[in-house]
């Protein structure tokens, strides 16, 4: 079972030199790698300041297996969100699980439509949406991260 727990600017940077944080374990090899965690923390700052919005952490058991974050403020009722899992507890269906536990948290907040991008060479991160509700709805091209799947929830 997964619980998320909202976080805050300054917790990414814990978690960057910590093995444990607000009494939790993390992953050995870390949950996600440094300049990951630096553009989550300032993810973080950007939509905690923006009227409450932001990132959480995913939690199993005792140990943070993972992060959650839209990736702005929503407009007219729809996000982009973001999610990764440590590499040592992935395959594990923490994912979809965290996915699935965010969804009723954004919909609280009026989200209507969640949308996620997903390399196409990462079909793992797919089948994540996919198990969570998501449909595949195309593709596009970017510079810096290459062919990307578009997904959307709510299916269909």
């Amino acid at each position: 079972m997964i619980r998320l727990i909202a976080s805050l600017p300054q917790d990414y940077a814990d978690l960057t030199l910590a093995s444990k944080w607000r009494g939790l374990t993390i992953p050995e090899g870390g949950l996600e790698p440094e300049p990951v965690l630096r553009m989550l923390q300032s993810l973080a700052q950007r939509l905690h300041d923006a009227q409450g919005w932001g990132t959480w952490l995913a939690v199993a058991g005792g140990e943070v297996v993972g992060s959650l974050a839209i990736k702005d403020v929503p407009f007219a009722g729809s996000v982009e969100i973001g999610y990764g899992i440590a590499p040592a507890r992935r395959g594990r269906g923490h994912g979809t699980a965290a996915v699935k536990a965010l969804l009723p948290l954004l919909v609280a907040k009026g989200v209507g439509q969640v949308r996620a991008e997903t390399a196409l060479a990462n079909p793992a991160s797919g089948r994540v949406l996919q198990k969570a509700g998501f449909a595949r709805a195309g593709s596009r091209h970017d510079g810096e991260d290459g062919d990307l799947a578009l997904w959307l929830w709510p299916a269909g």
